[in-house]
């Protein structure tokens, strides 16, 4: 199951969150909030990851 990660205000963030999840072999995706759909790239992203993966993204919240 995925479950929410983090909600980040532009795709510049969430660009930037998926090098660091990606590069901990931790999969994710990444949607328009839906209070902001049709605000191109300024609107605010959902990042989702698999929740037994959530360790690993904890894990790497810790090294930054």
């Amino acid at each position: 199951m995925w479950i929410l990660f983090r909600r980040v205000p532009n795709v510049i963030m969430a660009d930037m969150w998926k090098e660091l999840l990606e590069s901990e072999g931790v999969p994710m995706r990444i949607l328009v909030a839906p209070d902001e759909a049709g605000m191109g790239d300024a609107a605010a992203r959902l990042i989702y990851i698999p929740e037994q993966k959530s360790h690993v993204a904890a894990e790497a919240l810790r090294k930054i």
